[in-house]
């Protein structure tokens, strides 16, 4: 019950989902690791997932456990234009691809888990929901960027 492992459980559950718009856009969901983020160089549906910081801790919820409120920023890029997709198909991609998303992130059943030999294991995430989003369009690439608060039950032992 990390926050890590609270933070992998989204990767992990962006990465396993199946796009309904795959007719557009083939690629599947692609983590890639802040440090590379390059727009010009990503596939469709690459993504990132960073912690953003968090407030206050709660009081303990017994000796050794505390709760606290985390803000994560999910970016997801798309290639639009030359060589990337028509700017009525990008639309479609990401319109989908957002809804997708929010009905996965916001289901309380995928709360658990962060990986596939770690599937039932319990993450400390008590609630996660999406405070903003927006799509922000530069010349070649497009970011669709959420940013959520999670709240995570943390434990000091």
């Amino acid at each position: 019950m990390t926050l890590v492992t609270a933070w992998q459980n989204a990767i992990w559950r962006i990465e396993a989902l199946t796009p309904t718009e795959s007719a557009i856009v083939a690629e599947p969901f692609d983590y890639v690791d802040s440090e590379r983020l390059d727009p010009a160089t990503l596939r469709h549906r690459s993504f990132s997932v960073q912690w953003d910081g968090s407030d206050e801790d709660a009081a303990p919820t017994d000796l050794y456990d505390r709760f606290a409120q985390h803000r994560m920023t999910l970016s997801v890029f798309y290639r639009v234009g030359v060589g990337g997709l028509r700017v009525e198909d990008a639309h479609k991609a990401f319109l989908s691809d957002r809804h997708d998303i929010l009905r996965c992130l916001r289901d309380p059943g995928k709360f658990d888990g962060y990986d596939d030999s770690n599937t039932a294991t319990v993450t400390g995430l008590e609630d996660r929901r999406r405070e903003e989003d927006e799509l922000i369009q530069q010349p070649n690439v497009w970011i669709y960027r959420a940013r959520w608060a999670c709240k995570v039950r943390e434990t000091e032992y």
